[in-house]
């Protein structure tokens, strides 16, 4: 048994990435198993671990997780790296944080989080909200990147622009991570599409022109007492 995380933040290519990788046939099904519904469907006594190998395994052994830094408290419940067999890690992110923020804003609020899904709602523009998604992206990417520090772990590195112009180069790199060769994505049971389109074009040039002086770096610091704790403190080194 070897099997491989795709860690990252939504709206990073995962989805897409997801449907082809489980395509393959052999590479295992890379859901979010650490979702908290995911959870909720154990029996007394049962393990998540075992449901998740027992659901997200090919036939040739190797499996496949979603994981997004929200469901860090989950994954830590269940020991999920001490536990999980020769588990390597793919480190997915998007250099555009403000498309991934509209994304995602978008999605929230429509309740549409995969192409082929109807809206249930009609998005309207949220500059507040696509501010607080931002951050939250922002500070979730992070979170992955102090993460794979603190504990010498050297992720595979995939960006969201080859996910989408080379998705068949990225399903090859993270078979080769994890000792399958001659892999090939199935189109037919590739769904998946870009979902950015003219109104994310229109909100991202809106908030831009909104953004206000460039200057005023500072009004980004975080807010929270423990933030602003921080930075007091290294004020005063």
């Amino acid at each position: 048994m070897r099997g491989y995380a795709l860690c990252g933040e939504p709206r990073s290519g995962t989805t897409f990435l997801k449907q082809a990788i489980a395509s393959t046939g052999v590479l295992g099904h890379p859901f979010e198993w650490f979702h908290p519904r995911f959870e909720a469907q154990l029996g007394k006594g049962e393990s998540l671990l075992d449901m998740m190998m027992a659901r997200a395994s090919s036939d040739n052994g190797v499996y496949g997780l979603k994981i997004f830094s929200v469901h860090a408290r989950v994954a830590d419940r269940w020991r999920w790296v001490s536990d999980l067999p020769n588990l390597s890690f793919v480190h997915i992110t998007r250099a555009d944080l403000l498309d991934q923020a509209i994304s995602l804003a978008r999605a929230a609020q429509t309740s549409r989080y995969e192409s082929s899904a109807g809206e249930a709602r009609p998005a309207a523009y949220d500059r507040a909200q696509i501010t607080a998604t931002l951050k939250d992206i922002a500070r979730g990417q992070a979170r992955w990147s102090v993460w794979f520090a603190t504990h010498g772990i050297r992720p595979l590195s995939i960006s969201y622009d080859e996910i989408v112009d080379k998705p068949q180069d990225v399903v090859t790199r993270i078979a080769d991570l994890v000792g399958v060769s001659d892999v090939q994505i199935d189109w037919s049971k590739v769904s998946g599409r870009v979902m950015r389109d003219e109104l994310s074009a229109e909100w991202k040039q809106r908030y831009l022109a909104e953004a206000g002086p460039v200057d005023r770096i500072a009004e980004l610091e975080d807010g929270s007492l423990p933030g602003i704790a921080r930075s007091v403190l290294r004020a005063l080194r």
